[in-house]
């Protein structure tokens, strides 16, 4: 599956549907798949995303995500609209101040790590009381699973016909996507997976330096939510770890659980398998998406932190 551009035309003919006036039409490097553009109205800052594959849902999920849980500590961008146009399906929201962390050069991420932390603490707050479930959420906010566990083991079956991952099992056979690796990795994690408590957060699902918003030393928006889901919070820093193994935020988010006295069971065994669990949905994404560049760092990753 590959971005469908739209003609400037387009875009400036959709935000007139909303606006009188835009400023500043200009589009960002984020999302492998949905595009994303920045735009000013009478001086204030908002985000234009769209993409001419269904994102409608998940736009009212994120929505909803932001209704539930957004507070000073955890800042979610507000959606405003959403709509279709043109073929293409679209939300814009307003802009937070600051830049994606993934922007700046690597040593200046490591002044924001202290509200990264943060903002994992901030998760782990969200009143979740009024949810239900584990996993991935539904359209009213309840997770879809009865377990973290059958949750976490059920990345290995195929998936539905009209989901992103529709019949992925092909990939087997018509991509680059090794199924002896895969499985080898699938079992690893599996092995794992009984470490892992039943614990249930609001956990974002790609907390990434592109999905982070900062300016000086704050995190000022945490955004694209499609990957929410309940379960461990240990989840959001494993992916970190395994993005970014150059910042060692495992290190750091295990001094940052000892400094404020909590008792966290098998932390390793808990980063470790959430690393591989996000490893292999990355492979099948890059293998699906055609990146090979991006399948190899992701399977080179896995095998060092399987083999150390």
């Amino acid at each position: 599956m590959s971005l469908t551009v739209p003609d400037e035309r387009v875009v400036q003919e959709l935000l007139a549907r909303h606006f009188d006036h835009i400023d500043g039409l200009t589009p960002l490097n984020m999302g492998q798949t949905v595009l994303a553009y920045r735009f000013a109205v009478g001086g204030r800052g908002y985000i234009l995303r769209l993409s001419s594959a269904s994102i409608v849902d998940r736009l009212r999920l994120e929505r909803l995500i932001a209704e539930y849980f957004a507070s000073e500590a955890l800042p979610i961008p507000a959606i405003i609209i959403i709509g279709e146009y043109a073929g293409f399906e679209y939300g814009i929201s307003l802009q937070a101040s600051g830049q994606p962390l993934e922007s700046l050069p690597r040593p200046d991420v490591a002044a924001f790590i202290p509200a990264i932390l943060a903002t994992s603490d901030a998760l782990c707050r969200a009143d979740v009381s009024r949810t239900s479930g584990y996993g991935w959420l539904d359209w009213r906010g309840h997770g879809q699973f009865t377990s973290w566990s059958a949750h976490l083991l059920s990345i290995i079956e195929e998936a539905p016909t009209n989901s992103f991952y529709g019949h992925w099992h092909r990939l087997f056979a018509e991509s680059f996507l090794e199924h002896d690796v895969f499985m080898t990795i699938y079992q690893a994690m599996a092995d794992l997976v009984p470490y892992c408590p039943e614990d249930r957060y609001l956990v974002h699902g790609n907390f990434s330096l592109p999905n982070l918003i900062g300016q000086h030393k704050r995190i000022t928006s945490i955004i694209d939510w499609a990957n929410v889901r309940y379960g461990d919070f240990v989840f959001d820093m494993a992916s970190l770890a395994l993005w970014y193994p150059e910042l060692d935020f495992a290190t750091h988010f295990t001094n940052h659980i000892a400094r404020q006295g909590l008792a966290v069971p098998h932390l390793p065994q808990r980063l470790r398998c959430y690393q591989l669990y996000i490893g292999l949905d990355a492979l099948r994404f890059f293998a699906k998406q055609n990146h090979p560049q991006m399948y190899q760092w992701v399977k080179d990753r896995l095998l060092a932190i399987l083999y150390p």
